[in-house]
């Protein structure tokens, strides 16, 4: 099939967006190629805290993934659904023609847009039958072995909707998830209209003295005092009644809890979501305190809670497993029954998405709002949870305050910035492991312009350096500190341009993964490339592959301590060893030790680094305006880099060319 007509992809895509999320992030990317739709997670517009294992945008995106299924259907398309086990691509929606849905699935796909978050109170009222054997329909199937279980005996739906409402009862007296729950909060219609992520008051069905208070609970001090008085449990309680004045609590639960067991999870919900909107019941999804209980395990979250609310969430959670066959977990609750309609929906923006790499359907500045939200919330948890980086948290702060407007960046810029104590300062990518991709994103797409070109002195020392190898020679290069390696793939491009057929190993040397998962996406499709992914590599494990890959380019992206290189791997066994826009990151200590061990195991060093230059600080800002993450990063490393003097001095036996553009290439001659 060439491809998909745009009105009926047009079609798929909203009601692919459509699908439930956690306060209405929408956390999800969509790619078409061709008859394909690509699915992307975006667990940075997701609440970190509750997002344990990505497994919150995992599940919206089974949901998103569902709804296009069920729609491609009625569009006349027979749907192939294909997981994908890494990366940020999660999942392929390959279309081919003459599908027709069954009767069961036209009647799903026609409650894709009548399907909404209902909080009000439900009719205390048996499920019908037609209903019980709809959720049940929904789980048939699975390829994960996810399963269903119907809680409806009145004492325990009230047990367990006492031991759920945990999560507000501590929502409401510790301070990070207090400010998580109430940054999702707005109050403006017109915001909830466009879409923006988040949930609008009124969708919260607050009684008005209860919605009046909650614009004082926003505060923390009011919550505080409150919570001394007893007030979350007098909610938790109130809720709780509500959660189980319903016709049954439903459980999803797994044996195995990975990437497709959350995935299939997503779809089981939709399909038991438009099931009960076909049958006229309601649905209000209660799970947080599920993804609560699980996020503890993190020792970052565990922290941030005292022993008396992490007993209560652990006791909370195991009341909530025997619900569940032995030997499986929960993973998601909701109750389920007849009320009136919402007051208030939550509105979905506009799909993003790109057909063949080109961009359709932007949205740009709600976009760059979202991402500005997102990463304020989750500021606001870590100025709780780490002291010994409070400061760059506070800088952090300050730097996503000043991006809501020109002017105040401006302010930033050319004020704030030249305060800064550099040698305490992170990045949001290095706070927030997770925003990795998203720099690294921006960044590749930089580095590929041809003008100013930033990466071409590597670039060409490299193909220089695989000229001057005697034929048969394997190049093994080592990267320290990798990245996107997008000068690799320059490299690895340009010995393929020039029919080059020296055989190169390069290993990038990456603690994060959200670095090395972009990393394989950059490089692992290039022609005679065989990508791998290693943890903890080693000289042995090295040479068994390179015996492996004959004459093939060999990547390796492995997770080992830079600092250990040198008891890894002996004396001079890499011809190179690199970092690339990575030793500004060191403390000072460190960087020098870096450049002395890299001289150990490895022949030449090049070192390619930036340094201070205000004349590129505003072409930054322009250029990376509407990406706040890569603003950040870009603008923070600016503040981090060394002077001239300064890089100079830190390689005092190197050869060392400045260029324009705020880059520097220090290289040791052979």
């Amino acid at each position: 099939m060439a491809g998909i007509p745009p009105e009926k992809l047009r079609a798929i895509l909203e009601a692919a967006a459509a699908a439930p999320s956690g306060d209405n992030s929408q956390p999800w990317r969509f790619e078409v190629r061709g008859s394909a739709i690509d699915f992307f997670y975006r667990p940075e517009l997701d609440n970190e805290l509750l997002n344990f294992e990505r497994s919150g945008t995992l599940i919206a995106l089974g949901a998103a993934i569902e709804n296009a299924r069920l729609e491609s259907l009625s569009q006349g398309f027979l749907p192939r659904v294909t997981y994908h086990a890494e990366g940020e691509r999660v999942a392929t929606l390959e279309l081919s023609s003459g599908g027709e849905p069954s009767a069961q699935e036209a009647a799903l796909r026609r409650s894709i847009l009548k399907r909404h978050t209902n909080r009000k109170a439900y009719a205390v009222a048996p499920l019908s039958d037609a209903m019980r054997e709809a959720l049940r329909d929904a789980v048939r199937g699975s390829e994960s072995g996810v399963g269903i279980a119907l809680i409806e005996e009145r004492e325990r739906m009230e047990r367990a909707a006492r031991a759920l409402t945990v999560m507000e009862e501590t929502a409401l007296s510790n301070r990070p998830l207090h400010a998580l729950f109430f940054g999702s909060i707005f109050w403006s219609a017109a915001r909830n209209r466009a879409g923006e992520p988040g949930l609008h008051i009124d969708t919260l069905e607050l009684p008005p003295p209860a919605k009046a208070l909650f614009a004082i609970l926003r505060y923390w001090p009011v919550a505080r005092l409150l919570s001394l008085a007893g007030f979350p449990t007098l909610v938790a309680e109130t809720n709780a009644k509500q959660d189980a004045s319903a016709s049954a609590l439903v459980v999803l639960y797994g044996s195995t809890l990975d990437r497709s067991a959350y995935l299939e999870t997503g779809r089981a919900l939709e399909r038991a979501w438009l099931g009960a909107a076909a049958n006229g019941y309601s649905v209000q999804i209660v799970t947080g305190l599920l993804f609560l209980a699980r996020s503890l395990d993190i020792p970052a979250v565990a922290r941030l809670f005292g022993n008396a609310d992490r007993s209560r969430i652990g006791g909370a959670y195991e009341a909530i497993k025997q619900l569940v066959p032995a030997g499986t977990t929960p993973i998601l609750v909701f109750r389920i029954g007849k009320s009136a309609p919402p007051t208030e929906v939550s509105y979905r923006k506009v799909p993003e998405s790109s057909v063949d790499g080109r961009a359709q359907a932007s949205a740009v500045p709600t976009e760059r709002r979202a991402q500005l939200d997102a990463v304020a919330a989750k500021l606001g948890m870590l100025s709780y949870g780490l002291p010994d980086q409070q400061y760059a948290v506070e800088q952090n702060i300050l730097f996503f305050e000043s991006l809501r407007s020109p002017l105040r960046y401006l302010t930033w810029l050319y004020g704030a910035r030249k305060r800064i104590r550099r040698e305490h300062l992170l990045e949001i990518n290095e706070l927030l492991p997770e925003l990795d991709e998203i720099f690294h994103e921006k960044m590749s797409e930089i580095e590929r312009r041809p003008r100013p070109g930033i990466i071409e002195p590597v670039v060409g020392y490299l193909t220089e350096s695989a000229a001057r190898v005697p034929g048969g020679t394997r190049l093994r290069i080592a990267s320290l500190g990798s990245g996107s390696m997008e000068a690799e793939r320059q490299f690895i491009e340009r010995l393929g341009a020039h029919d080059a057929h020296c055989p190169v190993t390069i290993v990038g040397f990456d603690i994060s993964s959200g670095a090395r998962a972009y990393a394989e996406r950059n490089l692992r499709n290039l022609p005679g490339v065989r990508f791998i992914h290693v943890s903890g590599l080693t000289k042995e494990a090295l040479l068994d592959y390179e015996r492996e890959a004959g004459d093939s380019i060999l990547v390796i992206a492995a997770d080992n301590d830079i600092f250990t290189l040198p008891t890894a791997f002996p004396p001079h066994f890499f011809d190179i060893a690199m970092t690339v826009l990575f030793l500004h990151h060191l403390p000072e200590g460190e960087r020098a030790r870096l450049v002395a061990e890299m001289r150990d195991f490895a022949s030449r060093t090049l070192n390619y680094d930036g340094y201070r230059n205000e004349i590129v600080l505003p072409l930054l800002s322009l250029t990376g305006w509407h990406s706040p993450v890569f603003l950040n990063a870009a603008v923070f490393s600016s503040v981090r880099f060394n002077s001239r003097a300064e890089a100079a001095a830190l390689h005092p036996d190197a050869v060392i060319n400045f260029y324009n553009h705020g880059h520097y290439r220090a290289t040791f001659p052979i």
